[in-house]
């Protein structure tokens, strides 16, 4: 299961993997679900699976994730330091 800590699971489904719907949901989570509607929330799903899955399998392990997050524009970098900054995230992020 990919958790940031307790507190912060992305791996929703518990497959071990980011799915679709583990991304989905995330977003959701993240801009409420009334700001983004289902054709958006779709295509950045199908963007960061286009940019992030580096083995083609068609999920992001946490480490795709984390690559995507790292390399990605200012938004999304603040993405990352809001989740540094709310979650307490350690560098031993994976359990």
């Amino acid at each position: 299961m990919l958790f940031f800590n307790s507190n912060f699971q992305l791996d929703f489904d518990s497959d071990g993997v980011l799915s679709r719907e583990d991304l989905q949901e995330l977003i959701i989570r993240l801009t409420g679900s009334e700001s983004l509607n289902e054709n958006e929330i779709n295509k950045l799903v199908d963007n960061l699976i286009s940019e992030a899955d580096l083995d083609k399998d068609g999920f992001l392990s946490f480490n795709e994730f984390e690559h995507i997050v790292i390399k990605s524009s200012a938004d999304f970098l603040r993405y990352r330091i809001l989740f540094y900054t709310l979650f307490s995230l350690s560098p031993n992020h994976v359990s």
